[in-house]
C-alpha cells in the first residue's frame, strides 16, 4: 500500500518543474525589489485582452504563451531599486540594457513605464 501512495505522488510531483519550464520559454517579465510596489500591465495576447495584471512582491512576474503586447506603470514611487527583465520581447525598451538580456535597474524614488511586443508579432 505505502509503495503504490509514493508511484500515484510521484507524478504530481513533477508537475510545477513541468509548468515552471513552460513558463521560463513563454514571453513575460518579472520584477524583483524589497518593499511595497506594484506594477500595473495592460496584456494584450491572443485571443485574451487583459487590463489590470498586477504585480507585486506578492505576484512578481507574468509569463503566457500567448502574449502579445504589454503596456506596464508602476503606482507610485518604488521604495527601492527595481529589477526588471524581460524575455521574448522583439525589441528590448529598455535603453540601458545590454545586448544579452532586457533587464533594467529602475532606482529607487523613480516611477517607471514601459511596453513591448513579443516576438513573432507584426
Amino acid at each position: 500500500m505505502k509503495n503504490s501512495m509514493v508511484l500515484t505522488l510521484l507524478p504530481l510531483l513533477a508537475v510545477p518543474a513541468a509548468a515552471q519550464q513552460a513558463t521560463a520559454d513563454a514571453p513575460g517579465f518579472s520584477v524583483k525589489g524589497d518593499g511595497s510596489w506594484e506594477l500595473i500591465c495592460h496584456v494584450v495576447g491572443r485571443g485574451e485582452d487583459q487590463p489590470g495584471i498586477v504585480l507585486s512582491p506578492r505576484r512578481s512576474s507574468y509569463y503566457s504563451a500567448a502574449l502579445l503586447h504589454a503596456d506596464c506603470q508602476s503606482t507610485a514611487t518604488a521604495p527601492s531599486d527595481l529589477a526588471i527583465t524581460i524575455s521574448g520581447a522583439k525589441k528590448c525598451p529598455f535603453k540601458s540594457a545590454s545586448a544579452d538580456a532586457c533587464t533594467t535597474t529602475i532606482h529607487k524614488g523613480r516611477v517607471v513605464q514601459f511596453e513591448f511586443s513579443a516576438n513573432g508579432t507584426r
